[in-house]
């Protein structure tokens, strides 16, 4: 099935529509004599191919200086022999590192998709169904990455941005998509970290444009491509009132149970969920318990003695959404709640040490795979039964302490495993990392200047005390 489509705003639009839906197929891009590929798979974009000499990946590769000029000339030279591929002879002379290959190439097909959104006469066709890309350069790129690099400069004046915007610009703005979306794009585009926690659906498109410190025609470019990808949305001022009516105060009472209740529930008893929900329905608990229970709501009144418990909550229900609402990541999720059922039914009642090191061990891996909300339960599980292991005491710190919300928390069991155990060299790195990051530069240089005493000869503390407080000392013999 194909699909044809010749103005630039409806090009944006299929490529959005494609991405969202989760598409595989080709659009291809015109524009004269010009023609550029793009391969979908499943909504990302997985290779560019195009007509031009200069955006071959070969020429990209010399062009944007990831060979230098010596392998450029062996690559000119196997350009003119044609005898293999050029994927396949970068692989076998091994110019490049698999992992600096594999970013150009994910730069490279990103750079041809830019490149073909920005053509002056653009018309554009989709071919939904699977290609065979043996022997080509594969990535795996976001489209709304790169659409929101096109999204800076296009279209050119700020009237045509408004007026894409249209009257939805008057209403006010709330986050249609995971948290984690949000994160992923701010990474490469840092004013989307600012824009989303106003979108709250109080204030308007324009107010919001009008709060972000980057200026209001950056943030209306920014907002106008949240919106077009679908991950911001306005609301009418009837579904505002609405929203409204159902937020009625927040009592003592029903706040403490919520929090007690969440103490050791799992992902779906926080957000209060069968294992049988439904996206739709992870989705709706999530914005109910965001619009009634975010810490921000508490910041001041009777019930603001509760702000660490309610801040912590809240990061256990945003944990809890970006696993469940993400297929992958539930799945892998649900696979570990069968474990621990199953390890729990099989393991020696006697035999603590041994389970608590299993779970230790488990949440190590997970940890080198990034995998850290996982990680974080398996921690808790050793910690619970074995409390007096220092190194149990540390990861678990290092893990939390990623979130700046439970980092007061994470510097307690820090200092735990230091009280345990004052030889784990890599407790008192972590904890006076973590003392910077939380604004005590003197307890951290205090924390490095004990840590010499045990370890007079490592670079690393002395580099981290030398850059605090500007000397280190000589250990226990020091002067």
């Amino acid at each position: 099935m194909s699909e044809q489509t010749t103005t630039r705003g409806a090009i944006e639009a299929v490529l959005v529509g494609h991405a969202g839906e989760a598409s595989s197929g080709i659009l291809t891009i015109t524009d004269g004599k010009v023609r550029r590929l793009f391969v979908l798979a499943e909504g990302r974009l997985i290779h560019s191919a195009s007509n031009l000499i200069e955006e071959q990946l070969e020429s990209f590769l010399a062009n944007e200086g990831y060979l230098n000029p010596d392998q450029r000339a062996r690559l000119e030279q196997q350009l003119e022999d044609k005898k293999i591929p050029v994927l396949q002879w970068l692989r076998d002379e091994e110019l490049l590192e698999p992992d600096k290959l594999e970013a150009a190439i994910a730069a490279h097909a990103g750079a041809v998709l830019l490149a073909g959104l920005c053509s002056r006469e653009p018309e554009a066709a989709f071919q939904a169904g699977a290609v065979n890309l043996e022997g080509k350069p594969v990535t795996a790129v976001a489209p709304t990455v790169v659409l929101f690099e096109y999204l800076k400069e296009h279209p050119k004046s700020p009237q045509a941005v408004r007026s894409r915007i249209g009257n939805v610009a008057l209403h006010p703005t709330r986050v249609a998509a995971r948290e984690s979306d949000l994160l992923a794009l701010a990474e490469s585009h840092p004013i989307v970290g600012e824009i989303w926690k106003h979108c709250d659906g109080d204030l308007t498109f324009l107010q919001v444009a009008s709060a972000i410190g980057a200026g209001q025609e950056r943030a209306m470019r920014a907002l106008y491509g949240l919106t077009l990808v679908g991950m911001v949305e306005g609301i009418s001022r009837k579904q505002r009132e609405q929203r409204r009516i159902e937020d009625v105060p927040v009592t003592r009472n029903e706040l403490m149970m919520r929090l007690d209740k969440a103490v050791d529930a799992n992902h779906y008893g926080v957000l209060e969920l069968s294992a049988q929900a439904d996206e739709d329905e992870i989705r709706r608990s999530y914005y109910l318990l965001a619009r009634r229970y975010h810490p921000d709501r508490f910041r001041a009144g009777e019930l603001r003695d509760l702000l660490p418990r309610i801040e912590a909550f809240f990061s256990q229900v945003t944990e809890a959404y970006n696993t469940l609402a993400d297929t992958e990541l539930r799945e892998q999720y649900d696979e570990t709640l069968r474990t621990e059922d199953k390890r729990q039914e099989e393991a020696p009642e006697h035999d603590t040490s041994h389970l608590a090191r299993q779970n230790f061990v488990a949440a190590k891996a997970l940890i080198g795979k990034k995998q850290f909300r996982q990680a974080i339960k398996f921690l808790e599980n050793a910690l619970e039964l074995e409390e007096n292991i220092a190194e149990y005491h540390v990861e678990f710190g290092k893990v939390i302490g990623l979130n700046p919300v439970r980092r007061e928390e994470a510097e307690e069991h820090l200092r735990r495993g230091l009280e345990l155990d004052p030889t784990v060299m890599d407790a008192h790195v972590a904890l006076a990392d973590l003392l910077v990051k939380r604004e005590k530069k003197k307890n951290a240089v205090a924390i490095l200047k004990e840590a010499l005493k045990w370890f007079p000869d490592r670079p690393e503390i002395r580099q981290r005390l030398e850059k605090l407080d500007g000397k280190a000392g000589r250990g226990l013999f020091g002067r």
